[in-house]
């Protein structure tokens, strides 16, 4: 069933002759990108970077593309070298690449706008063919369009985060169709009017493909598990894949009805165990689920019970609950937190308690830090905004900032505001990288200034001359988790 352990990305070539993959080591920072012949496995091509890899795909049959950061390199199988890289901007995100007669066609959009772009690249410039609106739900036409083009169009699964399902594959005569919900992954395979669909419990499927009509691949991962490439026979069990799952926690997603709440809960079976962590994610526009998390992986080898609230903007829900947060963060959403973290309080009195909060769930962590009304251990934050009109200014995510809050409104949810007439309550500590565009580090010096006037003992601020604003690969997230740990001891 495990075709290769330690897989990031994967895709496989239109005649399932090859397949094309990324391995990570998560003790390294180095990604070996691997061309293989599926019958025999044979390894073809194998070359090695310290570069972080978005995507992967073929362009021929056995030529492929890699997406990184700022580019699409294109290399030549047969003369085992890159050919060609294309530019992408700052603020763009690539869906699709398509390769014609020696042009690329890119499907891509740009952050914070509700449309979808394709280009076609020529030696020294791009030129917009069409584009899709997300609220109109319609391609616009520019040009007249070669049939690949159309036909990629046509087949073009358009997703948003807050949609929970996408089309991964459409391959003999069936859709694959997978739905993230409720932590886990469930698969539709789609054939004309009918649908079978495959619950895959506690386990998220990162990408997929027909192999045949009947074998998939999957590139899953579970709580315990790094994502993992395997083929799977849709007619046997599920049950088969909790072979892979071997720890001690019992793991669960609960939805809390007096709150409007869902989170994830990884209860310990340990009973000497006495620490308690509730980790609130970035975003807001993202979801806590069941896939591998290092850091995670390192809460349930110290036997820790961990929970993680899906709060109001998280995705993978319903639209609403996605999109109710617009112009009330840091209002319903804490509201939702703090009911949840008094109620922990009250079920572990005995119990060290201690919050983790990462960009805007470290956003949440800052007001958190002024509450009275329980006791934590100690709250840690990693890159969060502690000055809302600063963000409005001098961030690149400012567009993002507008759409969650109203200027008139920020006072009492604005951290450096509150820090002014108010004391910390709580034991903070903030770590943050000097490279952070998202949230700058300029306003988190004002913030520790405001504070050493009142009461700088219970803060403490990490300054990271190497890090940005999420880890650009395994090194630094051995890096940063490392740091994290330490708080905690």
């Amino acid at each position: 069933m495990i075709y290769k352990s330690g897989v990031s990305k994967f895709t496989t070539n239109r005649n399932n002759t090859f397949i094309l993959y990324v391995l990570e080591d998560i003790s390294s920072d180095i990604l070996t990108l691997v061309l293989e012949n599926i019958e025999n496995k044979s390894i073809i091509i194998e070359l090695k970077t310290r570069d972080e890899i978005l995507g992967v795909g073929f362009y021929a049959d056995n030529d492929f593309y890699v997406i990184k950061k700022d580019k699409i390199e294109f290399f030549d199988t047969a003369s085992g070298k890159f050919k060609a890289d294309f530019e992408i901007k700052k603020n763009e995100i690539v869906y699709k690449v398509i390769y014609i007669n020696e042009n690329i066609v890119l499907i891509l959009n740009e952050k914070q706008i509700d449309t979808l772009f394709v280009y076609m690249f020529t030696l020294n410039s791009r030129i917009l063919i069409c584009a899709y609106n997300y609220n109109a739900r319609k391609w616009n036409v520019e040009k007249n369009l070669h049939r690949d083009i159309s036909e990629a169009i046509s087949n073009f699964n358009i997703i948003q985060s807050y949609y929970p399902k996408k089309l991964l594959d459409k391959r003999f005569g069936n859709e694959l169709i997978t739905e993230n919900i409720n932590g886990r992954t469930i698969i539709h395979i789609k054939k004309r009017e009918s649908t079978y669909s495959i619950d895959l419990k506690k386990f998220i499927v990162h990408e997929a493909s027909f192999f045949s009509e009947k074998i998939l691949f999957l590139l899953i991962s579970n709580y315990d598990n790094p994502s993992t490439l395997i083929k799977f026979n849709i007619e046997l069990k599920v049950d088969q894949l909790e072979d892979y799952m071997f720890s001690y926690h019992k793991i669960e997603h609960v939805f809390l009805k007096k709150y409007n709440l869902p989170f994830l809960r990884y209860s310990s079976t340990d009973n000497a165990n006495n620490k308690v962590i509730v980790m609130l994610h970035g975003g807001p526009y993202y979801h806590s689920d069941f896939s591998y998390d290092y850091l995670t992986k390192k809460f349930i080898d110290l036997n820790y019970d961990i929970y993680k609230p899906n709060f109001y903007g998280s995705t993978g829900y319903t639209i609403n609950y996605q999109k109710i947060l617009k112009k009330n963060a840091g209002t319903i959403d804490l509201e939702q937190v703090l009911s949840f973290i008094k109620m922990i309080y009250e079920k572990y009195p005995k119990k060290k308690i201690y919050i983790l909060g990462d960009s805007y769930g470290a956003y949440l962590c800052c007001l958190i830090a002024f509450r009275n009304d329980f006791r934590v251990k100690k709250i840690i934050c990693t890159s969060p905004f502690t000055d809302i009109r600063f963000q409005m200014l001098f961030s690149n995510s400012k567009n993002l900032i507008n759409e969650l809050f109203t200027i008139k409104k920020i006072k009492s949810i604005n951290p450096i505001d509150i820090a002014v007439k108010n004391e910390l309550k709580q034991p903070l500590t903030i770590i943050h990288g000097l490279e952070d565009e998202n949230c700058p580090y300029l306003q988190i010096e004002n913030f520790k200034k405001v504070i050493n006037k009142k009461n700088g003992q219970i803060l403490k601020v990490k300054f990271l001359n190497w890090y940005g604003h999420y880890p650009k690969n395994k090194k630094e997230i051995l890096m940063i988790s490392k740091l994290i740990l330490e708080e905690l001891f």
